[in-house]
């Protein structure tokens, strides 16, 4: 299942980036996107930046009959792996996001477009589930959810520029 969002701060390339790399800033996005428990880091390997949030997520927007398969949360780690900033500011990761002991897993990219004051982020993925007969059930089911979760990230951070920004 394909999943694409995208928003726009009103916020400069690097105020944006100052934001995501920040670790309070990730563990902002986990608790109010709902998890039970997180950890988050962020490393820089070279010239890359390496962001992981690893959340224990409820299970209550998946349906009934597939949360018996699931349990009444999953373990979901999600990897953003950040290129540097082009000249212009903007940037492009990797993205995955794998839930343990589930097969079932999103890889997809993001990047940034940027102007002098704003900055839009995009983020394409495809969700599968390696399972026979069923997977494409749970790929629906687990897309949305996915999907809900860019979205928390996209409006917590737009409350976290409006108070920490300039």
């Amino acid at each position: 299942m394909k999943i694409a969002v995208d928003w726009t701060y009103d916020a400069p390339p690097d105020e944006v980036w100052a934001m995501t790399a920040s670790t309070e800033f990730q563990d902002r996005k986990c608790a109010e996107g709902g998890a039970l428990s997180y950890e988050t880091s962020v490393t820089e390997q070279g010239d890359r930046t390496v962001i992981v949030a690893t959340r224990e997520m409820p299970t209550d927007g998946i349906p009934d009959q597939l949360r018996g398969l699931i349990g009444k949360s999953v373990t979901v780690t999600e990897t953003q792996d950040w290129g540097p900033a082009a000249a212009d500011g903007s940037r492009e990761a990797r993205v995955e996001v794998a839930m343990k002991g589930q097969p079932v897993a999103m890889k997809g990219r993001a990047w940034t477009t940027v102007s002098p004051t704003s900055t839009r982020i995009d983020v394409e993925g495809d969700v599968k589930a390696k399972i026979p007969l069923i997977g494409g059930r749970i790929e629906k089911a687990v897309g949305p959810v996915i999907r809900a979760a860019i979205e928390s990230e996209a409006q917590v951070g737009k409350e976290w520029l409006a108070t920490h920004a300039g």
